[in-house]
């Protein structure tokens, strides 16, 4: 129904990212055993009193554990590769927040008796202090990633700068700038390079020509790996040069994910 696309962008493009070992360390010490350590202690809890009871057949009881080890994979797997960031963290953690259920169900369906449930007190306050250790663990603030009025002054002008050139503009990393300032749009640099295979492939012959016929009156560069890819950087310093560079002032950076900034301004070179 895709004509192929949604493979390709899913399963191929997502796994030609390379495994560092260093981002599983990472995801086994910083996630799992660091801001998630609450919860993977009460899904383990679980998983070893159902293992005593039952076993193998442990996940009859408790299916949601399978569940639990799924999301881990998938998580671990985004996680360890290059390019992997805190989103890949987001199914294990959903799926682990099912564990205080998980316990608190286990508690209430076995059969006590008066005195039985008087000393069960302790593991349902253990479930909650492990819930109030669990927030702790996740708590962060908000407002550092709200741009401040700076920066958000800085786009502004970046915004009417772009308005004001007497042509296209090509922001490599932002290209919503160019939309902000009622100019065409193209695709972000970084896109096209994971579609190039990590810029093994060749540039599209389109982008190509437009570079050649010097369609952009600017093209503006945050200097990232993505930009400075040999193939890109060698076509644009054959029909650009490097002009200007902005300061904070006249570009922000951004607040999450790769932290870059627009900084560097090529114009087209004299046609010869």
């Amino acid at each position: 129904l895709t004509g192929g696309w949604f493979f390709y962008h899913v399963f191929r493009i997502g796994s030609a990212d390379p495994i560092e070992l260093r981002r599983a360390v990472q995801f086994l010490t910083g996630d799992l055993l660091g801001v998630m350590l609450a919860l993977c202690l009460m899904a383990v809890l679980v998983l070893v009193l159902e293992w005593r009871k039952s076993g193998w057949n442990f996940w009859r009881a408790q299916p949601w554990l399978v569940g639990i080890a799924l999301a881990l994979v998938i998580s671990g797997l985004g996680r360890v590769r290059v390019g992997g960031n805190l989103n890949n963290r987001m199914p294990v953690y959903a799926l682990l927040c099912l564990a205080p259920a998980l316990w608190a169900r286990r508690e209430a369906v076995l059969p006590w008796s008066a005195a039985q449930r008087l000393l069960a007190r302790w593991p349902l306050a253990a479930l909650a202090a492990l819930v109030v250790i669990q927030f702790g663990l996740g708590v962060y603030n908000p407002p550092r990633y709200i741009p401040t009025a700076a920066m958000r002054a800085a786009g502004d002008r970046l915004i009417a700068r772009i308005a004001a050139e007497p042509g296209p503009v090509l922001v490599l990393m932002h290209p919503y700038y160019a939309l902000l300032a009622g100019r065409p749009t193209a695709t972000q640099i970084a896109t096209l390079w994971y579609v190039r295979e990590r810029g093994e492939l060749p540039l599209p012959d389109d982008f190509v020509s437009r570079i050649e016929s010097r369609y952009y009156a600017a093209i503006i560069s945050d200097e990232s790996t993505f930009e400075t890819d040999p193939a890109l950087h060698d076509l644009l310093l054959a029909y650009y040069a490097p002009a200007e560079m902005l300061d904070e002032s006249q570009a922000p950076a951004t607040n999450t994910g790769v932290v870059v900034r627009p900084q560097l301004v090529y114009r087209p070179r004299v046609a010869p």
